[in-house]
């Protein structure tokens, strides 16, 4: 990646995984990254593979699909729900 990450939200995904929102540049685009953090031995974090990288263009759209899921779920149209 190019320059420094920018943290924007942090939340704890279980008791052992962070997830982080950043956003930094790739190949001179500006991306918003989602990436799972996992603690090391001596406390500090490290990114895992797990998670999605999209160009700021398409935040819309990722807001969009975070939208949709919870009026699904809030419907009761979700899996399990």
């Amino acid at each position: 990646m190019g320059t420094a990450p920018l943290i924007v939200h942090a939340f704890p995904k279980n008791r052992r995984e962070i997830v982080r929102t950043c956003l930094q540049e790739f190949e001179g685009r500006r991306v918003v990254d989602l990436r799972v953090w996992l603690p090391r031995a001596d406390g500090s974090l490290v990114q895992s593979a797990k998670g999605l990288t999209v160009d700021q263009a398409l935040l819309p759209e990722l807001e969009q699909s975070i939208t949709a899921a919870r009026a699904a779920l809030e419907a009761g149209d979700g899996h399990g729900a």
